[in-house]
């Protein structure tokens, strides 16, 4: 990643991380929801403050989980920040959320519930038990709020499921397409259908995705793979496979249009000529 870039990918991660804690405010669909990430800005400042105290008290501290634990933290968002593309891979740093909690859980909760051992200003003006136990309990009892709203919500349809029923419905039964319509796919038709991921190769043509696949997903003498998939719009879109698959495999036999997808059909196995492709 190029210098230019960090900022860009600083908000990233900045944001990432909210989502995490359940806290980007700017995520926010309704006013109710707006309130519980406000609220929940409560644990990401009590998991930031418990890094900040593990950095300080690094080498002093008695035990190895603490410092663990917040190594464990900067590497994960180092590690997002150098390679982070959007927020689409927020997924890749959900450790920090479990992490940050254990971490604030054994640094903070002695001092938020035993104000004495403070050692700050703070201490004789507004951190006294009787304070700070009632608004825990109130953040607490938010935080449950959040998460019966939540759980009361319907389930949100599976992004690939109308894909799947449409293959399933047309006796369609092993095809090709981008890395997030193959394997979700597969999963959503209840594996009646199976769909491995396409990748860019050469001279643009159609090669085997290269991440999270099977080689048995590509050998002709075990599979008959006749369509390719080509999501034309929306998150995940894939429109060059269109021209690649034309090019690989020559003009379709007949091309169907279902809601952002294309689904192309040819009478043979392009596993054949999709190995060539790769040689």
């Amino acid at each position: 990643m190029g210098i230019g870039r960090l900022p860009g990918a600083a908000r990233v991660t900045f944001h990432a991380a909210l989502n995490i804690f359940g806290a980007n405010v700017t995520a926010a669909h309704s006013a109710l929801e707006l309130a519980f990430a406000v609220l929940h800005l409560a644990g990401t400042a009590l998991a930031a403050w418990a890094v900040c105290l593990a950095a300080l008290r690094f080498f002093r501290v008695r035990e190895l989980l603490v410092p663990a634990l917040a190594v464990a933290i900067v590497v994960n968002l180092a590690a997002f920040l150098l390679t982070a593309q959007s927020l689409a891979a927020t997924r890749e740093i959900a450790a920090v959320l479990p992490f940050g909690a254990v971490l604030a859980g054994r640094l903070l909760a002695p001092r938020l519930l035993a104000p004495q051992a403070l050692r700050v200003p703070l201490r004789r003006v507004l951190v006294r038990p009787v304070l700070v136990r009632p608004v825990l309990a109130v953040v607490a009892a938010g935080y449950l709020a959040a998460l019966g709203y939540g759980a009361a919500q319907p389930a949100a349809t599976p992004m690939n499921e109308p894909l799947a029923t449409w293959l399933v419905a047309h006796r369609l039964s092993h095809g090709l397409a981008g890395y997030w319509q193959a394997g979700s796919t597969t999963l959503d038709a209840g594996a009646r259908v199976s769909v491995s991921s396409a990748g860019h190769g050469r001279g643009g043509t159609v090669v085997p995705g290269h991440w999270e696949t099977s080689t048995l997903g590509y050998d002709p003498s075990r599979q008959y793979a006749d369509f390719v998939v080509v999501k034309n719009s929306g998150t995940y879109s894939t429109r060059w496979l269109r021209a690649a698959a034309e090019r690989t495999f020559g003009p379709p036999r007949q091309t169907y249009v279902v809601g952002p997808y294309t689904i192309m059909t040819w009478h043979a196995n392009l596993l054949g000529q999709l190995g060539r492709a790769r040689r």
